[in-house]
């Protein structure tokens, strides 16, 4: 049995152990799971005769022996052949060197000044970041010590993700490129005199961005936990990719006369965050492309200007989305097709657009804050029927069928019943709800499309629609 001190970089801090060492897996008792990073036994406590036998299980050895596993390693400190003599305290000058094996996971530690061949190992960690990527072969995964660290890095083909140890303990002041392929980010800072490019499917978490975020190329940033104040004057999000950005929980602050994020293409949806500006002549949001959508978020303008600017070509079939937001400034949807639900404006601020979509009065939120319509206007147009037909449907080997309605206008609520036509149907007489057997979708202002839910090819029968507004 054994006393065992080790580091723990989970606490960040030494712990202690007492345990027989029958293998490799030395853990701590408060975080099992963490990776110990150097083993130090402090004294051989089952009363066997090896007087004075505290050794160092750490760099710095004179020493190398190698060893399989802790237990090996202990066994050979213990070796009275590796001593000074069998009948003398056991000297730090007769260290034998644990190594530890090269996996998957490569270990960066900038703090390590002495000398030593790195290998990427516990006990060998590379001093930066570069060589660990240079000498990533395969999937591999970057685990990043405490500490400050400089120099610009694309993480490349052979490298999975990067985590650091924290971020107010693991910092980059240069610029990170993520995007030969899809990476993870975890738990580190990059300072102001950095950037984050993303060209690639990119998952984060726990980020602190002092710096300018730019999604690009086909990148896509899915995200959560992520802290986004670049220095003044520096747009904290540019999205100009085909992919784009989801977030979650997320606060993004700009400072100057710029945006706090800025989209011309793409996909950006936000929700649970917060977003920030404070321009009188510039938007906080600003989406001349794409599709943007934010759903229990709020957006500050605190300079009286625009929150929200989105003048982009919305479509009929996947437009804007504004849905529980609270705002503080205008927010000017100008053409673009936007869903509207349960705004709330603080302050100041008004909502404008010629193609907006609001919830049916039943589910409206009493607000009437929202410019053109209110909930009594809405109230008075509810169960209004624009459109009810009983439509043939054919089977045509196709898993959709297109209904015109020209009625030159997007809706958002309709009812359809079925009545199947081929003989034996359980149902052969009876009008049934559609639910689980056809999906009614809103093709564009003047057609719906109704599709099997199974995917299959749609079956002969009836379908009654009914449009409402």
């Amino acid at each position: 049995m054994y006393k065992i001190r080790f580091y723990c970089p989970d606490c960040q801090g030494y712990c202690y152990l007492e345990q027989e060492i029958l293998d490799s897996n030395v853990t701590c008792s408060i975080h099992p799971s963490a990776i110990i990073r150097d083993f130090i036994v402090l004294r051989k406590i089952d009363g066997l005769a090896y007087p004075n036998r505290d050794t160092i299980l750490d760099e710095g050895g004179v020493n190398e022996v190698s060893a399989i596993d802790l237990k090996d390693a202990v066994d050979k400190k213990h070796d009275a052949s590796l001593c000074e003599g069998y009948t003398k305290s056991h000297n730090q000058n007769t260290d034998s060197y644990l190594s530890t094996q090269v996996t998957k996971v490569l270990y960066v530690d900038g703090n390590r000044s002495d000398s030593y061949t790195e290998n990427g190992s516990v006990t060998k960690p590379f001093k930066n970041i570069s060589s660990a990527i240079t000498a990533a072969s395969g999937n591999v995964l970057i685990n990043v010590a405490p500490g400050e660290y400089s120099g610009d890095f694309s993480l490349g083909a052979n490298v999975v993700g990067i985590r650091g140890s924290g971020i107010n303990a693991t910092f980059f002041t240069g610029n990170v490129t993520a995007g030969d392929r899809a990476h993870s980010l975890d738990e580190f800072r990059i300072k102001s005199t950095g950037s984050l490019t993303i060209t690639d499917n990119i998952f984060a978490r726990n980020l602190h961005l002092e710096c300018a975020v730019i999604v690009s190329g086909s990148g896509f940033l899915d995200g959560s936990n992520i802290y986004i104040k670049p220095i003044s004057g520096v747009v904290p999000l540019t999205v100009t990719s085909t992919g784009g950005v989801m977030l979650n929980e997320g606060s993004i602050l700009g400072s100057g006369n710029i945006h706090a994020i800025n989209q011309s293409s793409g996909t950006v949806v936000l929700f649970h965050s917060y977003v920030k500006n404070s321009s009188l002549t510039t938007s906080t949001i600003n989406s001349s492309g794409g599709i943007f959508g934010i759903i229990n978020v709020s957006v500050y303008n605190t300079g009286f200007g625009v929150a929200i600017n989105m003048t982009n070509n919305g479509s009929a079939v996947v437009a804007n989305t504004l849905s529980g937001v609270v705002c503080s400034g205008n927010i000017v949807c100008g053409s673009a097709t936007t869903y509207v639900e349960g705004l709330n404006f603080v302050g100041f601020g008004a909502l404008s657009g010629s193609a907006l979509i609001y919830k049916p009065a039943s589910r409206v939120n009493n607000d009437s804050s929202v410019t053109g319509i209110t909930v009594k206007d809405a109230l008075e147009t509810l169960d209004t029927i624009v459109f009810a037909n009983t439509i043939l449907l054919q089977a045509n080997g196709a898993n959709y069928e297109t209904i015109n309605h020209n009625l030159g206008e997007q809706f958002v609520q309709a009812t359809i019943m079925y009545k199947p036509e081929a003989s034996g149907e359980t149902y052969y007489d009876q009008w049934i709800s559609a639910e689980g057997i056809l999906i009614i979708v809103f093709y564009d202002i003047n057609n719906i499309r109704i599709y099997n839910d199974s995917g299959t090819s749609i079956s002969t029968g009836r379908v009654k629609i009914v449009i409402q507004k």
